[in-house]
């Protein structure tokens, strides 16, 4: 969620995470975009 969020800000992705990197779906990027919106 942290590096999708990273992603949607256009924003280098930051070493620091260790998530996998996973393919997000429409919807999981709408979520993401929304909470960048507040």
């Amino acid at each position: 969620a942290i590096k999708g969020a990273v992603k949607a800000k256009g924003l280098p992705i930051s070493t620091l995470i260790r998530e996998p990197a996973v393919q997000l779906t429409d919807e999981q990027y709408a979520e993401i975009q929304k909470l960048l919106a507040e």
